[in-house]
Parts: structure tokens; sequence; C-alpha cells
């Protein structure tokens, strides 16, 4: 990273042809576009961020949206963005689905006491 301008105009271009692989092809055998995604936004997440949120929301789904959520398919890093921006926005269905998809309906799966806490507020605000 000795050339930042450089690196600044790209960050750009490869994020949206990543969000257009996420897009067309949302799990892949060979590698994981929402890994690949996540490490690009990381190099300078202050003038990059993504919005997981919207693009598991409005992604053109062949499953369910929560399919996505899984461990195989969606990193952990990518996972806690995903649910922090889901609960931001106050859609406490896509927490309670991401998390229940994430970890097979069973809380004793989940070791994060931060994602815990989501959980039972998504369940608390829904009545569960």
């Amino acid at each position: 990273m000795q050339n930042r301008s450089k690196w600044s105009t790209l960050i750009p271009k490869i994020i949206s042809e990543l969000l257009v692989k996420i897009n067309d092809a949302p799990s892949s055998s060979d590698m994981n576009p929402w890994r690949r995604l996540d490490k690009w936004e990381d190099l300078d997440i202050s003038k990059y961020s993504i919005d997981w949120y919207s693009i598991v929301r409005d992604m053109p789904s062949w499953h369910n949206p929560n399919y996505y959520a899984t461990s195989s398919i969606m990193p952990n890093s990518v996972f806690l963005k995903y649910i922090k921006q889901a609960e931001k926005n106050g859609d406490w269905k896509a927490v309670l689905g991401a998390c229940e998809a994430r970890f097979m309906f069973t809380k004793r799966l989940c070791r994060d006491e931060q994602i815990l806490k989501m959980w039972t507020t998504a369940e608390e605000k829904l009545a569960r």
C-alpha cells in the first residue's frame, strides 16, 4: 500500500465487481465472495463501508435470504456487520431469522454474547 491514491481509486471498482458477483453467485466453492468483499471493505471502512443489510435484503435469492447467513457462506465478520445493520434498521425479523439460520435454531451453539443479546432482543420484539 505504498501508493494510497491508486488503492483509493481501485477499491470502489473492486467492491462494485464483488457486489455483482455476490448478486450473481452468492456462494462459490473456489472462493468466497463475501470474505473477499469484507477484506476490501476493511482496507478503509470509514470511506468504503458496505450496507450488508441491504445486500441480503435486496438479493434476488434462489434460497430463503437467511440461507446466506449460514457460516458456510457468510464469514463471521460479515454476519456481525449484517445483524448490526439489521438491528439499526429495526428489522428484528431479519436479525432473528439470521441468528436462527446460522445457529440452527439453537442458542447454545452461539458463543458470542453480542449476537446472543441481539437474538434475545429480536425474540422479545417479535414476542417469541
